[in-house]
This record gives C-alpha cells, sequence and structure tokens, in this order.
C-alpha cells in the first residue's frame, strides 16, 4: 500500500502540473462575418487547449457547438426572439444601474488587454455609395492609409463599385490571450468581493 504521505504529494504534484499546463496554454479566439445584402452569417469560436465552444447563425437562428479536438461534442440551437422596441428613456434607464460596475469592469479590461495579441484580420468587402465620386474619394484615401493598416495585420481588400450603393463582404479575426488561467482566477476575486456581489444582487432584484 502506498504511503498516505506519497499519495498526498503525487495529488498535489499532478493538481500543480494540471495548474502550469492551464496557465501556459494561450486561448485561440476566431470570428467571422459575412454579409450581404439578403443576409448576415456570424461564426465566433474559443478553443483553450483541446477543449473550445463556437456559435455559428444568422440573425433568426444560432447553433452553439461545444468543441473537443475541433469537432462538435454537443450542439444547441438557439431561435433568436423577437425584441420589442425600446425608448431612450428605458434605454437609459437600463443603462444607468450598470455605471457602478465601470471600476471592476475597467480592472478586468486592463488586464485582459495586457494579454490580448491580435494576430490577423483579413477580409474582402465590396464599397460602393450612392455618388461614384465619393466612392473614387474613399478609395483614394484608403489605398493612402493601407500601409499603416499591413503593419498591424490587417488585410483587407475592398473592391470598388460604382454604379450603384453597397457594402458586403466577409471579415475575419484571429487574436490569442495568453495566461487565461490568470484572467479567470482575477474574474473569481473580483466576483467573491463583497460590495461587487451585493451590487450585483442588487441589480437582479431590480
Amino acid at each position: 500500500m502506498i504511503p498516505i504521505f506519497l499519495q498526498f504529494t503525487g495529488i498535489c504534484l499532478i493538481i500543480s502540473l494540471i495548474a502550469i499546463f492551464l496557465y501556459s496554454i494561450p486561448v485561440s479566439v476566431r470570428i467571422a462575418l459575412e454579409w450581404t445584402s439578403e443576409s448576415r452569417n456570424v461564426l465566433a469560436q474559443a478553443c483553450w487547449g483541446c477543449l473550445g465552444v463556437g456559435v455559428t447563425g444568422d440573425l433568426n437562428e444560432y447553433r452553439w457547438n461545444f468543441l473537443i479536438w475541433g469537432h462538435p461534442l454537443l450542439t444547441k440551437i438557439v431561435t433568436e426572439k423577437k425584441v420589442q422596441s425600446l425608448e431612450v428613456r428605458d434605454i437609459i434607464s437600463k443603462i444607468l444601474p450598470m455605471l457602478k460596475f465601470i471600476r471592476p469592469i475597467r480592472y478586468l479590461v486592463k488586464r485582459f488587454l495586457k494579454r490580448v495579441t491580435l494576430e490577423e484580420i483579413k477580409g474582402t468587402i465590396t464599397i460602393g455609395f450612392e455618388n461614384p465620386a465619393e466612392t473614387g474619394i474613399f478609395f483614394g484615401w484608403y489605398y493612402a492609409i493601407r500601409p499603416i493598416f499591413n503593419i498591424f495585420g490587417v488585410r483587407l481588400e475592398l473592391v470598388p463599385i460604382f454604379n450603384k450603393e453597397i457594402i458586403e463582404g466577409n471579415l475575419t479575426t484571429k487574436i490569442r490571450i495568453d495566461r487565461p488561467l490568470v484572467l479567470f482566477i482575477s474574474a473569481v476575486v473580483l466576483f467573491l468581493n463583497r460590495d461587487v456581489r451585493v451590487s450585483l444582487s442588487n441589480h437582479r432584484e431590480g
């Protein structure tokens, strides 16, 4: 029989290895949009090691996929409910109670931005204005500043259309989040703060 001390040491070692493993593996996020005058489609996927979650769909229906090694393990279809129009005062009344969370949200956003790396933005967009001259001016400015976009990994191909007003195309973004376990722990610690929990409880009751 293995001594209790060795069992405890083995368990601690396994937990430590798992923590180091999770700490060192980044989260890969991919977001793809495709839109035309008739349809809108979105694909968003986040993978952490062998596990991941993704959502695909249009304006009416979304499909949530829980992934393992990039393959769907569990799928759930969600139908989008029609949203009633809101008055400006209704929108303000919903936003104002959230202002009390600005400080904790800012804390998390700061830590998030330190660990995010933009790997790629690419796509093809067809653009045309009602006035062909405006289309020409727009593309003149775009090609003048395009080298700046290339420096930051932005690869956008814009296609001009001079005979009608149009905007459609596709766009793909890839980002990497380093040390995601640190962000998770920060969020847990923040949620355990008594003032934050009281504020969240009051907001739900309100």
